[in-house]
């Protein structure tokens, strides 16, 4: 019985009491966490690709580009200008010109949400193209229902298309600014 009384007692005497032992394991802990989170802490963490600025410029040239082919083929309706075969020149151009863009944004990491909108762009284009081809002699307003019905909702979802990927640009050129400020 004598036994299990001293029992706590040879305990303490044979190593350190449990709440010492705690403190020193939770100081080891936080020295790990610290020296872990230290060097992690510094580095550059990208949540999307740097800015890359023929991106940026090639979205905008197509979008411009886009832009004023609709808005020329309103004026153009109906005569020998606006018919798809006068105009199938520049589907194959903007087409080519925004398949380069998205290939070069799918060459560099994280640009997953950047090729996604090249691709909806692309699509967009396509579909433009199609109704353009079934406008016939009228030409792409006819095929849209008039200068008030389709053709405004087609203008919005191009534009709408190359402004996301202008601001997925953009947001990626902030970021790697306030990286660079950060860091200095």
């Amino acid at each position: 019985m004598q036994e299990i009384r001293d029992l706590p007692l040879q305990r303490a005497k044979s190593g350190p009491s449990p709440v010492r032992w705690g403190t020193e394991r939770w100081l080891k802990a936080l020295w790990l966490v610290v020296f872990l989170a230290l060097p992690l802490g510094c580095g550059q963490v990208r949540l999307v690709s740097p800015y890359d600025e023929q991106i940026d410029a090639g979205t905008s040239e197509a979008h411009t580009e886009i832009a004023q082919f609709v808005a020329r083929m309103a004026i153009v309706a109906g005569s020998d200008k606006g018919t798809y075969a006068s105009n199938a020149d520049f589907y194959a151009g903007v087409t080519a010109k925004v398949s380069t863009l998205k290939l070069r944004a799918a060459a560099r990491d994280k640009n997953a949400i950047s090729v996604k909108l090249f691709e909806e762009l692309l699509t967009s284009i396509g579909t433009l193209q199609e109704l353009h081809k079934s406008g016939e002699a009228g030409g792409l307003s006819t095929a849209l229902g008039g200068p008030h019905c389709r053709a405004s909702t087609s203008r919005r979802v191009l534009r709408g298309q190359c402004c996301s990927l202008r601001k997925v640009s953009r947001c990626s050129s902030s970021r790697r600014a306030s990286m660079q400020l950060s860091t200095s």
